[in-house]
C-alpha cells in the first residue's frame, strides 16, 4: 500500500484555493465590462474603486493609511505614468484646505503655477519646480503629502471616497485644461483603471502563493 504524501496534498490544495479565490475577484472584475455594456457607468467605476481600494490594502505595507495606499498601489502598477502624475490645480486645493501654514505654501504654489492651463509633473519635476519658492522646511512637509496632488489623489477623493460614503458622482473626471508633455490628459474614467486594475490582480496572486494564503 502506498502512503500518501500529505504534505504535497496540502500544498496542491492550498495552491488550488488560492487560485479560486483569486480567479473569482478576476471574474468580478471582468463584470465590469458587462455593466459598461449595459450603459451602468457610474456602477462599474464605483465597483472598480472598491476593488482598487481592496486590493491597496493587501498589496501595501501594513498600517499605510489608505489614501496613501490607494495612490501608491495605482502608482505601482500602472503600465504608463497617468494616476502618479502631479496636478498643480489640485496641489494648490489640496495644500490650501488644510490647516496651519498649509494656505502659506498653497499661495506659493498658485504663484508657480499661476494657471487657467496647466502642466502635469512627475513628482521629481514638480518637486525641483517649486523648490526655489519653498523653504527647505516647507519642502519637506509637502513632499510626503503629495499623493494628494496626483491624479491617483483625485481618484482617491472624486471616485473612491464618494464611491464608499455616498452614492457615488459622475462616471468621468474631465482635465480639460491639463497636459501632459503639451498633450491633453487623457479623461478618467473606466479604461484608465482596467488595466492597472488586472495587474495589481496579478500582483495579489502572486503574492499569496508565496506566502501560502490569501486575504
Amino acid at each position: 500500500m502506498v502512503n500518501p504524501n500529505y504534505d504535497a496534498i496540502a500544498t496542491e490544495t492550498k495552491r488550488l484555493l488560492i487560485e479560486a479565490y483569486w480567479d473569482d475577484v478576476a471574474e468580478r472584475v471582468e463584470y465590469l465590462d458587462e455593466l459598461v455594456r449595459r450603459g451602468r457607468f457610474t456602477e462599474a467605476l464605483t465597483l472598480c474603486a472598491t476593488y482598487v481600494d481592496g486590493l491597496a490594502g493587501v498589496l501595501g505595507a501594513p498600517g499605510t493609511k489608505n489614501g496613501p495606499a490607494f495612490c501608491a498601489a495605482l502608482r505601482a502598477h500602472e503600465p504608463s505614468p497617468y494616476f502618479a502624475l502631479i496636478h498643480p490645480l489640485q496641489a494648490i486645493r489640496e495644500t490650501g484646505s488644510m490647516g496651519g501654514t498649509w494656505p502659506v505654501i498653497s499661495s506659493r504654489l498658485s504663484s508657480v503655477f499661476p494657471g487657467p492651463d496647466y502642466q502635469l509633473l512627475s513628482e521629481e519635476d514638480f518637486t525641483a519646480a517649486v523648490r526655489g519658492s519653498l523653504t527647505p522646511v516647507e519642502l519637506a512637509e509637502l513632499v510626503p503629502e503629495l499623493w494628494r496632488a496626483s491624479l491617483g489623489g483625485i481618484a482617491y477623493y472624486w471616485i473612491r471616497n464618494p464611491a464608499v460614503h455616498e452614492l457615488g458622482r459622475a462616471s468621468t473626471i474631465d482635465f480639460s485644461t491639463s497636459f501632459f508633455h503639451g498633450k491633453a490628459v487623457a479623461s478618467m474614467s473606466l479604461p484608465e483603471f482596467m488595466p492597472v486594475l488586472r495587474r495589481m490582480i496579478a500582483a495579489a496572486r502572486t503574492n499569496s502563493h508565496a506566502r501560502g494564503s490569501w486575504p
